[in-house]
């Protein structure tokens, strides 16, 4: 029998351990509580599977992460899975559970599927998942968690329509939707109220709001290209409410010295002439609200949270929009809250916001 050099058995063992590093870290990643004195082993173990934009993706796996992030030093021993892609789902649901993760959520509409077979599979943990309200039967371990998109995306609607009116502009505004799907339609009904609203404070007729679907989350150079497109062809404002795409319409937007709203996170700081304000989804603080509110009495429903609950909104400061504009923006968010204005999330409220709605 001929003998294996030894050169040859390191470099099977090298490439044996570089494969199983590369296993481990991909498999599960852990915050630094999971091995800190700081961690409380009274608080729940929490954790969180991204869909495959990834956590660094500047919307809400990176908000979620945030969210965690804070929890992690107040106590809690926080896990986190990255997703590569939908295939991956389900077994990082069930990998977690078997790690003794008793709270996962999960963020983003796509992983409901694998959400729930995970639940049903591990009855005695508790799942959230954030971004989608189920419609079919919910399983008892189970919390729903949906975000009043209508809220924030009005005053954005608002704002944008109030900037173009007040600079006696013309042109439309470009409403970029990643795709059509339910979760996205509260943002073009509830934005399309707003720019109707500014419509009659200001005595003005009302501004085209051109609805796109990129059928993309996650690929920026379509985004830039159509952002660049509608730019070309008189668009005053583009609103990307794209995910992961949204870099490329911020890019289109920078390059040719336009107007632009994002969402989810507050990036003004990456283009503070450009950027007239982001409709706020804040997910990392529902991860918050979610935790530290935690009862098993929760579950098995859903739940929507809007401006009332902190968690959905739009920055605080806005340099881009006046005084005049902000000042209204603040009474519409009271009158919000006290739910003397219902913001329509479909086609039919929006008919009838028009219908009824006075300045």
């Amino acid at each position: 029998m001929k003998r294996i050099p030894s050169i040859c058995l390191l470099g099977l063992l090298l490439l044996t351990i570089f494969i199983s590093g590369c296993l481990s870290q991909d498999s599960l990643k852990k915050t630094p509580s999971q091995n800190s004195d700081t961690s409380d082993d009274s608080k729940l173990k929490i954790a969180m599977v991204t869909d495959f934009n990834g956590v660094s993706d500047e919307s809400f796996n990176q908000s979620a992460w945030d969210g965690f992030k804070k929890l992690k030093g107040e106590g809690y021993r926080t896990y986190l899975m990255e997703s590569k892609s939908q295939s991956d789902y389900l077994a990082n649901f069930n990998e977690l559970a078997q790690r003794g993760a008793q709270l996962i959520f999960g963020i983003g509409f796509d992983l409901e599927g694998a959400i729930i077979e995970s639940a049903n599979n591990n009855p005695d943990k508790r799942f959230v998942l954030v971004d989608k309200l189920i419609t079919e039967k919910i399983p008892k371990n189970v919390l729903a968690i949906s975000f009043k998109s209508e809220e924030p995306s009005f005053l954005a609607g608002f704002m944008s329509a109030s900037k173009i009116i007040e600079e006696g502009d013309k042109g439309h505004i470009a409403l970029m939707i990643g795709m059509d799907v339910p979760s996205m339609h509260p943002y073009v009904y509830g934005f399309q109220a707003g720019v109707h609203a500014a419509s009659l404070a200001f005595g003005s007729p009302e501004i085209e709001v051109r609805v796109i679907y990129l059928d993309t989350f996650t690929n920026p150079s379509v985004a830039k290209t159509k952002a660049s497109q509608e730019y070309e062809g008189g668009a005053k404002v583009i609103v990307s409410v794209a995910g992961g795409a949204n870099s490329g319409a911020l890019e289109a937007a920078k390059e040719k010295d336009k107007s632009i709203i994002l969402t989810d996170m507050d990036n003004s700081d990456k283009a503070p002439k450009n950027i007239i304000t982001t409709i706020l989804k804040d997910v990392g603080k529902a991860v918050e609200y979610t935790v530290r509110s935690f009862s098993d009495e929760e579950f098995g429903k859903n739940k929507d949270l809007g401006i009332a609950e902190g968690c959905v909104g739009v920055p605080e400061k806005n340099p881009n929009v006046s005084s005049k504009t902000m000042s209204k923006v603040k009474e519409f968010e009271k009158k919000i809250i006290s739910k003397q204005i219902k913001i329509p999330s479909n086609k039919e409220g929006f008919e009838e916001f028009k219908k009824n709605y006075k300045p």
